[in-house]
């Protein structure tokens, strides 16, 4: 049976550890908290079956951050006990240089033209010195990733990486795809105006067979590349799974669409944040029974990295309740029709995927955002003109996106609040309530306070 197991972490911001600074002293902490859940997480599921990495290792692309990067990225593998897991990164804005944009006249004067004509990306990268102009302000981390990937036996790949990059095995019609979104990136006025994939890295995923399913990597989510609407157009009809980071909130949304299009976009928390404590990972399993989906979070009380307690509106918990579940005739049509050619096809050996299939010069691409449903459409009673939660082809993993101004129900927010495991206070910001609480939220929050253990 056809089974894929993922590990996602994101925006580690590795600080150079000889610089002061109050974070890097938490951030010790974090990331090897991090690397104990992540044992004890393998122990429970088993060793993922890839590991992927969307962007931002280093906070200002120093080399000595990177040197630490990769030494916390050879401990993951050897507390996951899999040296040779498949590997799949791509940079992000804190994985540029920005010094470098400035040492030469050309480097300057070039990404100053993109970033007032991003639109003239793909003629750039069309000529090799205009090219290499732009990638420079990204050798540390290309440098310094192909070190760690030519120095162990771990198989990473990269975007526009050498050729000569060790090779990645992935489950037979399985297909990673690399997208490097930071091409433009390069100072605080980063934004979805100049910052764009370009066609060259559109083109690759097209070129690609719509008989195979895409995990598709990128830093920055579709709604901050320029086009990141055509990327979303290209996945939205064949079985994709998309991975990206920067937004530091963690959550998966299904985005159907009426054309029958849908998007699968998964995002990751920071694995290291800021001293908002605001830290969070990620595992998935995708199988012909459907997909589960482990959101962890930093819990402030304890140190220590534990499951996301919020009970969503749609979809159920894993029996141990530990994760989110959703069935496979609630996952996409083109998703829930490749699983099914894959539950019945003959299993041949994995094929191993070059690095080189990509060329030198792809870059990344987005997906949008879908809009977030109303925290309030569950608080109405079926049969009133709205949708049964229950009955909602929403159902699963809509639940775990996360609205940019949340308005929760003020019985979820109560829930929240009280949950043993987060303390008052918690891991989001709450921007308002719906003051309205149902029969049967009163009844589920009553349960929740008397589970509590009371203190004599």
């Amino acid at each position: 049976m056809f089974r894929l197991r993922w590990l996602h972490i994101s925006d580690l911001h590795f600080y150079d550890q000889k610089k002061p600074s109050g974070l890097r002293f938490d951030q010790k902490i974090v990331t090897r908290q991090l690397l104990r859940d992540v044992a004890t997480m393998g122990s429970k599921l088993g060793a993922p079956d890839v590991v992927l990495l969307t962007g931002d290792l280093a906070f200002q692309a120093a080399d000595e951050e990177y040197d630490a990067a990769s030494k916390w990225l050879t401990d993951l593998r050897q507390e996951l006990n899999a040296p040779n897991v498949p590997t799949l990164m791509v940079p992000g804005n804190h994985d540029v240089d920005r010094s470098a944009i400035k040492k030469t006249l050309t480097r300057q004067l070039v990404h100053e033209k993109l970033r007032e004509q991003p639109d003239r990306l793909d003629d750039f990268l069309h000529d090799e010195a205009d090219r290499r102009a732009l990638l420079d302000k990204q050798l540390p981390f290309f440098n310094k990733m192909l070190n760690l990937a030519l120095s162990d036996a771990a198989s990473i790949r990269i975007p526009m990486g050498p050729r000569d990059l060790p090779q990645v095995t992935m489950p037979s019609g399985v297909i990673p795809l690399l997208l490097n979104s930071a091409l433009l990136a390069g100072d605080e006025k980063d934004s979805s105006q100049n910052l764009m994939l370009g066609n060259q890295q559109l083109n690759v995923l097209d070129e690609q067979s719509p008989q195979e399913l895409l995990l598709v990597l990128s830093h920055h989510p579709p709604s901050w590349l320029r086009d990141g609407k055509k990327l979303l157009k290209l996945l939205e009809k064949r079985p994709h799974l998309l991975f990206t980071g920067h937004e530091h909130e963690q959550g998966g949304t299904v985005s159907n669409r009426l054309n029958g299009g849908s998007v699968m976009h998964f995002t990751a928390g920071a694995g290291f944040g800021d001293q908002q404590g605001e830290h969070a990972y990620s595992w998935g399993e995708l199988s012909a029974r459907g997909l589960v989906y482990y959101s962890r979070i930093w819990h402030r009380g304890t140190f220590s990295f534990v499951s996301d307690p919020i009970i969503p509106e749609f979809g159920e918990r894993t029996p141990d309740g530990s994760g989110y579940k959703i069935a496979s005739s609630l996952l996409p049509k083109p998703l829930r029709e490749w699983l099914a050619r894959a539950a019945t096809a003959p299993t041949p050996p994995p094929v191993a995927v070059a690095a080189a299939a990509l060329p030198v010069t792809v870059a990344a691409a987005p997906s949008p955002t879908p809009a977030p449903v109303s925290a309030t459409a569950s608080a109405t009673k079926p049969g009133s003109g709205s949708v049964s939660p229950q009955s909602s082809p929403f159902r699963g993993l809509q639940s775990l996106a996360w609205q940019p101004q949340p308005v929760w129900r003020l019985s979820r927010w109560l829930a929240w609040a009280v949950h043993p495991q987060t303390g008052f206070g918690g891991f989001r910001t709450i921007t308002s309530c719906v003051p309205r609480l149902a029969a049967s939220d009163i009844s589920a929050l009553w349960k929740l306070s008397a589970a509590k253990p009371t203190k004599v």
